[in-house]
């Protein structure tokens, strides 16, 4: 009797272990389905957003825009996988990531060019010579001081050595310096260049 007694505690102690840890690893439906539905619903809402901060952070490249990203991104996971994480909703997590980044890769290759080019901005002029297009500047949200830092990287000391300044769709700049001849191929689709290349037409000396 007592050894029966002995085997159904033992019994009853496994069962429990057994509980316990499909508890931390394991995930009820209700929990797969809420994984899944949060992970597809965050996963527009960071892409979305990292769309809206793009320009500003990449332009400073600053360490707020880093740490930025970094607490979004950390909010972003606690938000899919809820308060208990554990193994089989973070593979779960990740599997609906994975996914949803190859469909809508693959749907964004297969985007006609028109449609493409809603979906970039512009690059635009945003510096002729030493005058500032502080219009365009605000359109963008460009600070004039990370504009004189990104500058500074390209190797300007002198307001005096630039020729052309365009802010890429990227949020990087295209530095052109003083004297250099401009392409129209190459400067086709950039906001603002039109004007300067028909001014630059009208400085060149006509054939004797």
């Amino acid at each position: 009797m007592g050894a029966l007694r002995r085997r159904m505690r033992e019994h009853h102690d496994m069962g429990r272990h057994g509980d316990e840890l499909w508890m931390h690893l394991g995930v009820s439906p209700v929990g797969a389905v809420s994984v899944f539905v949060s992970a597809c619903v965050l996963y527009l809402v960071f892409g979305l957003l990292l769309q809206f901060l793009r320009r500003r952070i990449n332009i400073s490249a600053s360490t707020f825009g880093i740490a930025l990203l970094t607490l979004i991104g950390a909010i972003t996971a606690r938000g899919i996988l809820g308060e208990s994480p554990t193994l089989l909703g973070t593979l779960i997590a990740l599997g609906t990531l994975v996914v949803l980044e190859s469909v809508f890769g693959r749907w964004r290759s297969f985007l006609p060019k028109r449609g493409s080019r809603r979906l970039t901005r512009q690059p635009v002029v945003l510096m002729v010579g030493d005058k500032v297009q502080l219009t365009e500047l605000r359109a963008h949200r460009v600070n004039e001081a990370h504009l004189w830092s990104m500058l500074r990287q390209q190797g300007i000391v002198n307001r005096s050595q630039i020729g052309l300044v365009i802010l890429e769709p990227s949020g990087s700049l295209t530095v052109m310096r003083t004297g250099a001849a401009l392409d129209p191929a190459l400067l086709h689709g950039v906001k603002g260049i039109d004007q300067i290349l028909g001014e630059q037409d009208d400085e060149e000396p006509e054939p004797s």
